[in-house]
């Protein structure tokens, strides 16, 4: 089980546009687009849409 499968909707969210929002500042490398994958899929096996 994966660290965002462990996680919390709310904290999941939170980490997913958080991220997002550091890639575009450029605070973090687009390499990270790929983390933002995975949290999405955890979100929507759980019905969440980000």
């Amino acid at each position: 089980m994966s660290a965002y499968e462990k996680a919390s909707n709310v904290l999941l969210s939170g980490l997913y546009y958080e991220i997002q929002r550091n890639i575009k500042r450029g605070i973090l490398s687009d390499n990270m687009n790929h983390e933002l994958e995975l949290i999405a899929i955890v979100a929507k096996r759980r019905g969440v849409y980000l």
